[in-house]
């Protein structure tokens, strides 16, 4: 049987493959075990970075980012993954709500 460290990698892993690079600050929230389906239920948390990139002006600092309003930024993710406890193998990706 999987256990729970296996479980979480294995959640990690398929989120960074199937979402890609863009993943920032991805990072464990939730991990629960349903006895009666046998598996793992790993919720993962991450963001995407900025909506729009900020404006640069030619040959300003470096300081754009200064500048980023709130509705620039994008607020966290969460997705549930389940993960099946025998087997390793992520059964399903679900929005988190």
């Amino acid at each position: 049987m999987v256990d729970v460290k296996e479980a979480v990698k294995a959640a990690s892993s398929y989120a960074q493959d199937l979402l890609g690079p863009k993943l920032e600050q991805l990072a464990l929230e939730e991990v629960r075990f349903d006895e009666r389906k046998r598996k793992w239920l790993v919720t993962l948390g991450f963001s995407r970075g900025l909506a729009k990139p900020p404006k640069r002006t030619k040959g300003a600092l470096d300081l754009d980012f200064l500048n980023l309003q709130p509705k620039d930024l994008v607020g966290r993710e969460y997705k549930v993954f389940d993960v099946d406890a025998r087997t390793g193998k992520v059964l399903s990706m679900k929005i988190w709500k």
